[in-house]
């Protein structure tokens, strides 16, 4: 004779258990949408950057790993926190999360550098050319008095590649300046005469 309190215990067990196992996965997805939507707020809050500037530099407000791009086209090379010497167009600069693999990017900025090569501080006239170069170019200095000045040439990462120093006399005076073998991009110039220092940027072909 069939047992219907058996069945009944049965299925009563049966339907328990597979009630829990419906629970502990909904509580699983439910963690893991919690976990995502964590991590989304994360890169949101930490891992997206802006870009402000700053003389004649572009900063990003992340430290480390930075990707620059100009006009649609990521700068090969350039991945410090700092862009010095930039020239004009429109930047956006974009970190890759290690954790999550999520890339991250600033909104654009359009930025117009001065064309002007002659610059003119108290008593000093500086220009360079030409600009863009190759990689060597001229500087003319037109100095009121004798003055001990230094040329050097630096990198987008802040390392200098070629320093010149000479005493330069009451007058106008040119000299050759620069480093063979450059990589195309953009370069800072800098002069130093006396308490004083002009920086310019240098566009290498």
């Amino acid at each position: 004779m069939f047992n219907f309190e058996v069945l009944k215990v049965f299925l009563s067990k049966h339907l328990l258990e597979s009630m829990k196992a419906q629970i502990a996965i909904l509580l699983c997805l439910f963690s893991c949408s919690l976990a995502a939507q964590r991590v989304t707020l994360d890169i949101k809050q930490d891992y997206v950057p802006s870009i402000t500037i700053k003389g004649d530099t572009l900063i990003s407000s992340i430290q480390y790993g930075n990707h620059w791009v100009l006009d649609g086209v990521e700068l090969e090379g350039v991945n410090n926190q700092k862009l010095i010497g930039f020239k004009s167009g429109t930047y956006v600069v974009y970190v890759i999360d290690i954790f999550t693999g999520c890339t991250a990017f600033s909104d654009p900025l359009k930025v117009v550098a001065s064309s002007i090569s002659t610059i003119h501080k108290n008593d000093l006239n500086f220009n360079i050319y030409p600009n863009p170069t190759n990689g060597w170019f001229n500087v003319s200095i037109d100095l009121e008095k004798l003055e001990m000045v230094t040329l050097e040439l630096i990198a987008v990462d802040g390392k200098k590649l070629a320093e010149k120093k000479f005493q330069h006399k009451p007058g106008k005076q040119e000299v050759q300046f620069g480093k063979a073998n450059l990589s195309s991009g953009v370069y800072t110039v800098r002069i130093n005469f006396g308490s004083e220092q002009i920086i310019r940027k240098l566009i290498v072909n």
